[in-house]
């Protein structure tokens, strides 16, 4: 009996060295792998013969189990462990399960039939780089770029944030993150440290003031603002023509922080910023009889003035318009005599026709946002700039998200179609907390996601072979 335990005990040291290829260190634990073995139908036997290359997810400390999502199908695995399951680092040194984070890249031990995990080894030839903040990413997500470093983003690569699964394009620039895969390829992709927002209310007394919340925005104010912020504690700077106020904050991840500025009182303006717009832009414009360069705006006496355009080809077109002491474009076209000399707060309402087009048709009902701006209720249309954007969905009671888009300068209109905002009272109840570690801080999991486990059975994962 005792050969046959040796022999047991050495198999299972072997399946050890094959995982995570460790030398002298991993027989340190040869007592631990010893007490995993159990007794089936009155044998001693190596349980543990099944062999998994996953990313770690989280853990329930409460029911003894284990997420991991297999890698190339996104499927969740569920696995069960115990204080005799043995967790190492990628230098076999020992590790608690709560220093596990998710997005880790591990290879297991596991028994098949028991659906339990006996070893967890954090994979030596995996890269990790942590505490990225400048990053940009090109080629309709494929390629990741730090400094001068190039990866490419895996098709199948799983991207965390709150211990929740989210889509590539979700990440945002503000964003610190942790990448980790093999070779050139990103595999696993976590935030540590995301971004919420900022919503303003009863702001009228700031419009065509500035904005700056600490070192991270700094925006001039317009009407109906939603700022997308890195979470944390801020000093938010408010200034507009006799008003200098600082508020405090806290912006938590994903979630929405209002700030009321209704106790400010208005000041009376004297003048107003007008900006100018005439096609064709070869005009010559006056204003008040007076030559204005189109390439800057101006500020007027709040009133009432005349603006007066000519070309060559076209008819010299004269109107009036009012400054009304906020920030205002003034537009005429020529081409076909028409005119708008409204308080337009962007350019992106002149002439749409003469201009491609982005639409956003879902989901619908929510605001829409481009780089803070506000866009409409969804379904949205808008004049279209050329670049990478943030484009923020909010809708109360619902989750707010935002994504990264490029948008082309190919004269073309551009459709995006997102998934439903999720309500926030459903977010407590299905969301995953994972281990990880932020700010120093140590976070347990509490609840695993249920919906989408799918367990280990027959020695493979959705039916790929885990030999």
């Amino acid at each position: 009996m005792k050969k046959d335990i040796r022999k047991s005990l050495a198999i299972i040291m072997c399946i050890c060295l094959a995982l995570t290829g460790c030398g002298y260190r991993g027989l340190a634990h040869d007592s631990t792998f010893n007490s995993q073995f159990e007794n089936i139908d009155g044998a001693n036997e190596n349980i543990y013969v099944s062999s998994a290359h996953l990313i770690f997810r989280g853990y329930d400390p409460v029911q003894q189990l284990i997420d991991f999502v297999e890698i190339g199908t996104g499927e969740i695995v569920e696995l069960s462990y115990d204080g005799t399951t043995v967790i190492n680092d990628r230098y076999q040194n020992p590790l608690s399960i709560s220093q596990l984070q998710c997005g880790d890249i591990v290879n297991i031990a596991y028994s098949s039939p028991l659906s339990k995990v006996g070893a967890i080894v954090k994979d030596p030839s995996a890269f990790e780089y942590s505490d990225i903040t400048k990053y940009s990413i090109s080629d309709n997500g494929e390629n990741f770029h730090i400094g001068d470093e190039t990866f490419k983003i895996s098709n199948d690569v799983v991207v965390f944030s709150a211990g929740q699964i989210i889509t590539k394009d979700q990440l945002i620039l503000h964003d610190n993150i942790t990448i980790q895969g093999e070779g050139s390829s990103i595999l696993s992709i976590r935030v540590d440290q995301g971004h919420g927002y900022l919503k303003l209310e009863n702001e009228d007394a700031l419009v065509g003031g500035w904005i700056e919340i600490g070192q991270n925005v700094i925006s001039e104010v317009l009407n109906d603002m939603l700022f997308t912020v890195p979470e944390g504690d801020y000093t938010v700077h408010l200034t507009n023509t006799g008003i200098d106020e600082t508020r405090t904050i806290t912006i938590a991840r994903n979630e929405v922080t209002t700030l009321d500025l209704g106790d400010i009182e208005s000041q009376i303006p004297e003048k107003g910023i007008v900006s100018f717009r005439v096609i064709p832009n070869t005009s010559a414009v006056y204003v008040d009889g007076s030559y204005i360069n189109l390439a800057h705006p101006i500020k007027l006496p709040v009133g009432t003035h005349e603006i007066t355009a000519s070309a060559s080809g076209y008819p010299t077109v004269s109107e009036y318009f009012n400054v009304t002491g906020i920030n205002q474009t003034v537009e005429l076209d020529l081409t076909d005599g028409k005119y708008n000399t409204g308080s337009v707060l962007s350019s992106n309402t002149l002439n749409k026709n003469l201009y491609a087009t982005v639409t956003v048709e879902a989901p619908v009902g929510a605001e829409l946002y481009e780089d803070n701006i506000y866009k409409g209720i969804t379904p949205a249309s808008y004049q279209k700039t050329s670049g990478t954007h943030t484009l923020t969905l909010y809708k109360p009671g619902y989750e707010t998200k935002s994504y990264t888009v490029v948008m082309y300068d190919d004269g073309k209109d551009q459709t995006f179609s997102f998934s439903d905002l999720i309500p926030e009272s459903s977010l407590s109840s299905n969301s995953l907390v994972p281990s990880s570690s932020l700010s120093g801080n140590t976070l347990s999991q509490n609840s695993l996601n249920k919906e989408q486990t799918s367990t280990v059975s027959g020695n493979s994962l959705s039916g790929n072979s885990l030999n």
